[in-house]
């Protein structure tokens, strides 16, 4: 990747890996769908205010307007939903850690779907182990007996489901137009597709109107960081550096989620979770196949 790929890499990184952090404050004040509405229609309304003054064209194609939609849908409106849900029951932290498994949904669908990300025995091996890391983070007994814990746990791997399919759908259908239009469109219809929920919650919209400071910041945070400029990067690394290079944030995110639990949150991981988090990371690193490459590629030059 170039240099430009490897700072947008670098900068989404960041952009995600804080949302868990500010996810547990936002939650203090704001139920989950109001957290995720205030979140992508944060994140809309400055990406249009990008759009107007950059006088960008906003194309009108069926195609477009289908990818966000669906965008809106998979990588805004159901996954942001979902994990802020999830985050009432477990920590930040682990959150983050079964978010990392996106990568290894993803791998498998790209299989499915596209013909230049066949499976390769590397991968399969990289998904088999990522799967047995998410069944160690998960527990053996968790899978056997349902509770609130294993359901919020269940929910977040949804949403990285769901992250997939979204990183798939947008490589299909946004093929045409500017970054920053897909951005604003995709967050616009994850928003209006969250308002009714939003007003058919108990409290209404109500529920948008909580002072909290610290819960507003960091719901303010969520909208322009975590949303607005993380998907601004998104879309940008998407089309500089693909699909398989996208991967490679999987791996970043997670200790930058854990390090920002620990330190603001007092929040620590047990045992088992980090060694689930190892055997996921491990997979990942498999299915991304450069550090094996390179190992391979030393051995031949030693011989």
């Amino acid at each position: 990747m170039s240099l430009r790929s490897w700072l947008l890499l670098l900068g989404l990184s960041c952009c995600w890996g804080s949302s868990f952090l500010m996810i547990d404050v936002a939650l203090d004040a704001f139920s989950p769908i109001a957290i995720a509405f205030l979140r992508i229609a944060l994140g809309a309304m400055f990406l249009w205010a990008i759009v107007f003054a950059r006088g960008l064209r906003v194309p009108r194609s069926l195609r477009l307007l289908c990818g966000m939609g669906v965008g809106g849908v998979l990588i805004t409106s159901l996954p942001f939903t979902l994990i802020a849900w999830g985050q009432q029951q477990i920590d930040s932290g682990l959150t983050a850690v079964l978010n990392a498994t996106t990568a290894i949904f993803g791998t498998l669908l790209a299989a499915l779907l596209f013909k230049d990300e066949r499976l390769t025995t590397p991968k399969a091996f990289g998904v088999a182990t990522g799967f047995c890391g998410v069944v160690v983070v998960i527990g053996i007994e968790s899978l056997q007996h349902l509770d609130i814990t294993s359901l919020a746990q269940y929910a977040v791997l949804v949403a990285a489901v769901s992250y997939a399919f979204g990183g798939a759908s947008g490589k299909i259908l946004m093929r045409e137009g500017s970054p920053v239009v897909h951005a604003a469109g995709t967050t616009t219809c994850g928003a209006l597709l969250l308002l009714p929920f939003v007003a058919l919650q108990p409290a209404g919209l109500q529920d948008l109107l909580a002072v909290d400071i610290r819960s507003t910041v960091a719901v303010l945070w969520l909208g322009i960081v975590s949303t607005a400029i993380a998907y601004l990067f998104y879309y940008n690394l998407l089309r500089a550096a693909g699909v398989a290079n996208l991967l490679l944030c999987t791996l970043i995110i997670a200790p930058i989620a854990i390090a920002l639990g620990a330190f603001f949150l007092d929040e620590a991981l047990t045992l088992q979770v980090w060694g689930g988090f190892a055997l996921i990371a491990f997979g990942l690193v498999l299915i991304d196949g450069r550090a094996t490459r390179a190992v391979l590629s030393h051995e031949r030059a030693r011989s």
